[in-house]
């Protein structure tokens, strides 16, 4: 039976070829003149007639108010969000290559401008290059939507304003993704460096391979050595690079106000806020992220607590008050300079993943404060020597 039903099917599509190919003959006068064939009738569509149905009056009404008030299937939503497909949809605030490839680690400040003036590329993009090709969208394709606008200025033009409603959703929506997609490059810059720094006991400088963001400097503030800036302060200013990314896509003017200047810069399009939960996930996640990468550099000033102690200002007085021989002066300034060796073996940059510790200053301020409790254990033991002299020379 299947044999059949195959073979008939086969003879019937071979036949419909042949007569295809026989009407595409006769399409050439020359060839109906060869084949003596005078007249081609020509083929008729078959009409079908559909008995009344109840659900015709509902169809045609629904169909009406669809053509009239649903603007999603006008061509104007098509064109903008081509054009927002093919030329902006790449476009970010804060671009996760730019950091990549920036001169790393930067300065808190260095950190703060890169990020404000690829914001401000960003804004100056979208206002003097989006809103601008979208604009020119409607004159281009004008018969698409002037269609709607009423003729008489007495009547107000409902369906054109739902059509630049429709359009302001459609554009706040792209706004949108555009900042959505730029704070999760950021975050995933963070991610980079969400194992922590906590490098235990001992430091090994070979551990962190990843190139840090910031670049805090050690400073010494006797008689405690702290950042600079602070690690607060560090992440407030990763905060604002968040915060800045929101801020940037505010006040962006709807198409209407580059169309019609009457209307002014008092429509905008609708962006992400602050208090999003999408947005306070990502900020939360990032903190959480630089907490772990606090713990290394608190675990790294326990380096120089050793040489603070022993540099202690106070503890050379208190060893000046008490009588020693010349060989504990010795001691006690061999000591001071083997001091100062070490430091100034020190590190004096300490990658710990998200954060760099520099430590120029700090080991110069040690040294230097090194060499001045030498110049002090020098001076009293030679003013002490020139006070026995002279009594020696007055006993002579």
């Amino acid at each position: 039976t299947h044999i059949y039903y195959v073979n008939k099917n086969f003879y019937f599509g071979s036949n419909n070829h042949f007569l295809f190919v026989v009407d595409y003959i006769l399409l050439d006068p020359a060839e109906q003149e060869r084949l003596s064939v005078s007249a081609v009738p020509w083929p008729f569509p078959s009409r079908v007639i559909r008995a009344p149905v109840p659900w015709s009056e509902s169809y045609r009404e629904a169909h009406s108010w669809q053509t009239e008030n649903l603007c999603t299937v006008n061509p104007m939503m098509l064109h903008v969000q081509d054009l927002w497909m093919s030329s902006f949809t790449s476009l970010r605030f804060v671009r996760l290559d730019d950091l990549l490839s920036a001169d790393l680690p930067l300065l808190p400040a260095e950190f703060e401008e890169l990020v404000r003036r690829q914001c401000q590329n960003t804004r100056d993009e979208l206002l003097n290059t989006w809103l601008p090709r979208c604009a020119s969208l409607f004159v281009t394709f004008k018969d698409s939507w002037l269609p709607l606008v009423p003729k008489k200025a007495s009547i107000s033009p409902v369906k054109a304003q739902k059509l630049f409603y429709s359009v302001a959703a459609l554009m706040s929506l792209q706004l949108r993704g555009l900042v959505v997609a730029s704070l999760q490059d950021l975050l995933q810059f963070f991610q980079l460096h969400q194992d922590g720094n906590d490098f235990g006991e001992y430091f090994d400088e070979l551990k962190y391979t990843q190139r840090p963001l910031l670049l805090v400097k050690l400073r010494l503030e006797d008689p405690k050595i702290t950042f600079e800036p602070s690690l607060e302060s560090c992440w407030e200013l990763i905060q604002h690079a968040f915060t800045q990314i929101i801020d940037s896509a505010h006040n962006i003017p709807r198409v209407e106000c580059k169309l019609f200047s009457e209307v002014g810069e008092t429509l905008m399009l609708c962006s992400v806020r602050h208090d999003e939960m999408l947005v306070t996930d990502i900020v939360n996640r990032a903190r959480e992220i630089f907490q772990w990468n606090t713990v290394g550099p608190q675990r790294y000033l326990d380096v120089y607590k050793k040489y603070t102690d022993l540099l202690d200002r106070q503890d050379i007085l208190n060893f000046l008050k008490a009588k020693h021989s010349l060989q504990g002066f010795t001691k006690k300034i061999t000591g001071v300079q083997n001091l100062w060796t070490e430091i100034a073996s020190l590190h004096v940059t300490v990658p710990l993943s998200l954060i760099c510790l520099d430590a120029v200053n700090l080991n110069q301020d040690l040294c230097d404060k090194a060499d001045h409790l030498v110049d002090l254990l020098t001076t009293f033991v030679m003013e002490e020597n020139r006070e026995l002299n002279k009594r020696w020379e007055e006993t002579a």
